[in-house]
């Protein structure tokens, strides 16, 4: 692992937060969504000197209300999933087109496959956990798993990281309780499913998340997929072994009476988690490479760079930016 970038500054047109995602286009630039805010996108040349922010607070076109996710598609676009609709932008974000999710699809992330379709993980309980677009992201199929008939409100059972492959496929990993690959195409067709089992991941339930008061900081979750070829990369992030909660645990409140819970400071980030990167042959499951860090940088932007996030001494944050490389040890 070695840091390229360093995005963000005290003086920046948007403060960063915790729960940002970063894009990276062909030409090196970052935008940065500050998700579950409303409707700045961050925008950072390749050596990370800050250039213009854009958008609009609004519901309208080309406004944004609650970013969720961004991806760097098309050359040098932008597309932004803004709680129920997309939007593409422009890199100097004019809005090109945009279009509503399907009735029924609630999502946090996409992936945007080479064919110009759009695959989104759908969370909503009642509908299955994909759903294909098209160029003008009108939906055209739903399939893939549905939550478990005991536990038909579980969201957190049909949440994916996505990354597109090639000839229509995408694969799949699963974010939460499991550490499950599924790779399908854009018929709605499963092509093949690699089950992991590896030492590092013990398996969790819905009853083990809200034992633990929904706190799932001691649980391994998969937090970023990329693909390159027929290689799959995969992060998670996992306990660390030395860390001792210092905090005493409150009991978990009941459904419908769901609290907000309090966020990890990022100060303790690098204490709480460990790293796990593993990368796949999506052909034949076969675990070509897997290494611990004692680090949390656990997710993927464009190009199969990595980004984490961490305080500066203004108490402001800053994204780090590194590249993971595969050494042939000698």
């Amino acid at each position: 692992m070695r840091r390229v970038a360093v995005l963000g500054g005290d003086n920046d047109e948007v403060a960063l937060r915790p729960v940002t995602v970063l894009a990276r286009d062909p030409a090196g630039r970052y935008f940065a969504g500050v998700t579950h805010s409303p409707s700045t996108i961050a925008v950072f040349a390749a050596n990370g000197s800050p250039l213009p922010a854009f958008g609009r607070q609004g519901y309208g076109p080309g406004e944004m209300e609650r970013i969720r996710f961004v991806r760097a598609v098309f050359g040098d676009s932008i597309l932004v999933l803004d709680r129920p609709k997309l939007t593409l932008f422009t890199a100097s974000g004019s809005a090109v087109r945009w279009g509503t999710l399907p009735k029924g699809v609630e999502a946090f992330r996409f992936a945007v496959l080479k064919s110009g379709h759009v695959v989104v993980n759908n969370f909503f309980p009642t509908h299955p956990s994909f759903a294909l677009l098209d160029r003008a992201f009108s939906g055209l199929r739903e399939f893939g798993s549905t939550t478990p008939r005991d536990s038909r409100l579980d969201a957190d059972a049909i949440q994916y990281h996505l990354a597109d492959l090639d000839s229509g496929r995408f694969a799949a990993v699963r974010q939460y309780y499991r550490y499950g690959i599924e790779i399908w195409d854009t018929t709605g067709t499963l092509v093949r499913r690699f089950d992991r089992a590896p030492a590092w991941y013990k398996p969790w339930t819905e009853a083990d998340k809200h034992a633990a008061a929904r706190q799932m900081a001691g649980f391994p979750v998969i937090e970023g997929v990329y693909a390159t070829g027929q290689r799959l990369w995969i992060a998670a992030r996992v306990p660390d072994p030395t860390w001792k909660d210092p905090t005493p645990k409150t009991p978990a409140p009941e459904r419908g009476r769901e609290v907000s819970i309090p966020a990890i400071p990022v100060t303790e980030y690098n204490r709480r988690y460990d790293t796990v990167i593993e990368v796949l042959d999506v052909t034949t499951g076969r675990v070509l490479v897997s290494q611990r860090f004692d680090a949390y940088v656990s997710q993927f932007t464009e190009g199969g760079f990595m980004y984490s996030v961490r305080e500066a001494p203004s108490a402001l944050l800053r994204i780090d930016v590194w590249r993971a490389e595969i050494v042939r040890q000698p």
